[in-house]
């Protein structure tokens, strides 16, 4: 959406259920989705500063289970190497939530 100086955009992110055989045996990690928004201001003829997000859920994936190739620790919630959330992050990573402000120069 745009009006004048200003612009919306908004994006949905499907992402469906995924396996990593190799390193997560047995565990199918679920379906997420995620939003994306951010909104632009055009400051003068040739720039225009934007302020967005990148999954605003703080969507994360399932955490990693129990499995017979692979030990979680109750203590820590997490394997030997310390991870809690597969290492590939799978589709669309572990990070969760990502904001950002960028400003544009058109030439």
């Amino acid at each position: 959406w745009s009006y004048q100086e200003w612009s919306l955009n908004g994006r949905l992110n499907h992402y469906s259920k995924w396996i990593n055989e190799i390193d997560y045996a047995g565990q199918t990690f679920g379906a997420e989705t995620t939003l994306d928004l951010d909104a632009s201001y055009r400051l003068a003829e040739r720039y225009s500063i934007t302020l967005g997000v990148n999954n605003l859920g703080d969507v994360r994936p399932d955490k990693i289970k129990q499995s017979a190739t692979v030990n979680v620790y109750p203590l820590t919630g997490g394997t030997a190497a310390g991870e809690v959330y597969p290492r590939n992050g799978g589709p669309f990573g572990i990070n969760g939530r990502f904001m950002y402000l960028r400003l544009t120069a058109d030439f």
